[in-house]
């Protein structure tokens, strides 16, 4: 079977509010893990996949960002690897909504850039092309016992959402969200009817997708290093010039 092409819009545009004051100077996605920026390892993570293009989606401090970009992946930049500047903020589904046009033809990847992720993506495209019927996108789960912290989801016997609550303390379970999304042609429809007005992904679309949502597990190391107690579960370094 030849596999379908693969583009990936990385959202990499938010002001990292809650990492500050790292993000007083230095976008989040730029900030450094073993020396590696977080947006060069999922550029490195991507690459080793049947890619097509990648979106960077960029707002804040976006021009450390195009500078990095430029300096990393010349031969790439305008290319296969191309940055959209959002004036003001759309959101995480906004930012899907805006591009739905362009995954056409493609299977689709949404990755936040603020994301630690030590794994690959193959076993999670290879998941999503035997998803049950209906589903109309897959979503990368792994244990958390911080309610809080995380967005949990209840899964039924065949790994489809059934339901989710997104960082409530009240909620059960430890199958976290891991904001790590893979999804078809099906979807694209989906947002066409339904996508405009959309903000936010946990918030706007999941709900909207109880019982439409195939879920895969992860044994691979992920931590969103949103907050500075998160980033001290990993060795940050700092930005890599």
């Amino acid at each position: 079977m030849i596999k379908a092409k693969l583009r990936v819009l990385i959202l990499a545009a938010g002001k990292g509010t809650r990492l500050r004051p790292i993000t007083n100077s230095i976008p989040k996605c730029l900030v450094s893990v073993n020396g590696i920026a977080m947006l060069e390892r999922w550029i490195q993570i991507i690459e080793k996949e049947n890619l097509d293009e990648v979106i960077i989606n960029t707002h804040y401090l976006a021009e450390q960002v195009r500078e990095f970009i430029h300096n990393k992946y010349m031969d790439l930049e305008n290319k296969r690897i191309k940055l959209i500047h959002e004036d003001e903020l759309l959101g995480t589904a906004g930012s899907i909504y805006l591009h739905r046009s362009w995954f056409r033809g493609f299977e689709g990847l949404i990755i936040h850039a603020d994301n630690y992720y030590e794994g690959c993506l193959d076993y999670i495209l290879e998941a999503h092309r035997k998803r049950p019927n209906g589903c109309l996108i897959t979503m990368v789960t792994f244990e958390c016992n911080d309610s809080k912290a995380c967005g949990l989801v209840d899964v039924d016997d065949n790994k489809i959402v059934r339901d989710f609550k997104e960082k409530d303390p009240d909620a059960q379970g430890n199958i976290a969200n891991a904001a790590i999304y893979a999804f078809s042609e099906e979807f694209i429809d989906w947002l066409d009817k339904n996508g405009e007005g959309l903000v936010d992904m946990s918030t706007d679309v999941i709900p909207r997708l109880i019982g439409r949502i195939y879920t895969v597990p992860t044994n691979h190391r992920i931590v969103d290093i949103g907050t500075p107690e998160r980033l001290q579960e990993v060795e940050w370094t700092g930005i890599q010039k």
